[in-house]
């Protein structure tokens, strides 16, 4: 099965969120960013257009950032992005709510710019954990803004998170005995639009309170309750319409929410069996001899100990596709990684021919 459906779900998943979230802080901090019908539609627009950038220029930005060093780059933005979120809470509980007030600001401009850089780090860490903060800082106006921020995390965040769950499986581990997308959101739709329900339910009879301390500065705190309930109607009828013209862009356009220009890997049988370490810093635990199969995991295993002490560690967080993308020469990193996911996760015993193919990619990997 493609990888492409999880993956056009994950963008479109992310965008509605990055939508709810940038509109709900608006109302509550910046009001005046959604006066007028253009205006009200223009976060939607922006949100869109970055995120299908992001994806159209995905590879160049990895490639850029392989360059400058992926890991320097991550630690910079997260940096400067945990900097402005600690103003921001240190605001809240200091009460000043112009601190908070600007960090909130940012974080707002900052939310296009993730989805746009995506590329520069791995996946939409930073553009989900932004999107969170967003929420949280609209839930301080209480009332149907917090409402609305909280239901709304609490239904796309796990929606999200599952479809990235297959989409990492399928792309970087291709098997044929996963659910498809259907069986999918039979298991995932369900509990989290129950959740959602619940959550409507609850602050409906019990509507959530603004932050005492923010009363008087909070806008959406002063706001008529029936020129709320009307601008957030139709600030939800623009996010619906939105999503579904967003995500028949992307069925189109053939896009696959960062997997542009890469093929899906050859189908294998799936089957369970726990993982040989490949840490960084720690010793590889080697399965035991027996058969060409295990042999080629074992000699996967013992090449990323020899490029770990060259300086070339797998992160934890990295697949064994992602990480031989940066790897030198690239087809004997493709072809030892390919041999090592037909080893460990396919149920067909390989051959004299690939044990020596392996043992030739591994050669080149370790001697260039």
């Amino acid at each position: 099965m493609s990888a492409a459906p999880f993956l056009r779900a994950r963008l479109g998943l992310l965008y509605l969120l990055s939508l709810s979230s940038l509109v709900a802080a608006l109302l509550a901090w910046r009001p005046e960013w959604l006066e007028g019908p253009l205006r009200r539609t223009l976060p939607a627009i922006v949100l869109a257009l970055a995120a299908l950038g992001g994806q159209a220029a995905h590879e160049r930005l990895a490639l850029v950032a392989e360059r400058v060093g992926r890991g320097r780059f991550r630690s910079l933005g997260g940096a400067v992005h945990g900097a402005v979120a600690l103003l921001g809470l240190l605001g809240l509980f200091a009460r000043q709510a112009d601190v908070t007030q600007g960090a909130v600001k940012a974080l707002a401009v900052l939310q296009p710019l993730f989805l746009l850089l995506a590329g520069l780090g791995r996946g939409h860490q930073g553009t989900l954990l932004n999107a969170v903060l967003l929420s949280v800082f609209a839930a301080v106006a209480g009332g149907p803004v917090a409402a609305g921020a909280v239901t709304s995390c609490a239904v796309l965040v796990p929606l999200f998170l599952a479809a990235d769950h297959h989409a990492r499986l399928l792309f970087d581990y291709p098997v044929r005995d996963t659910p498809g997308s259907a069986a999918w959101l039979r298991d995932a739709l369900p509990p989290a639009l129950s959740l959602g329900l619940l959550l409507a339910l609850y602050f409906y009879g019990s509507p959530p309170k603004p932050f005492q301390a923010f009363v008087d500065v909070l806008p959406a705190a002063r706001i008529e309750p029936g020129v709320l309930a009307r601008l957030l109607f139709e600030l939800m009828g623009i996010a619906v319409l939105a999503g579904v013209a967003f995500y028949l862009l992307l069925r189109w356009s053939g896009g696959g929410g960062g997997a542009a220009g890469e093929a899906d890997g050859r189908p294998v049988e799936a089957r369970r069996r726990p993982e040989p370490s490949a840490v960084a810093g720690a010793p590889a635990s080697e399965p035991p001899l027996g058969g060409v199969r295990e042999r080629v995991v074992r000699l996967y295993v013992r090449t990323l100990e020899a490029l770990a002490r060259r300086g070339r560690r797998r992160a934890p967080s990295q697949t064994p596709a992602e990480f031989a993308r940066g790897l030198e020469p690239a087809d004997a990193a493709a072809t030892l990684t390919e041999l090592f996911t037909r080893a460990r996760y396919g149920k067909e015993e390989l051959g004299e021919s690939d044990l020596a193919s392996a043992e030739r990619a591994a050669e080149a990997l370790t001697s260039s």
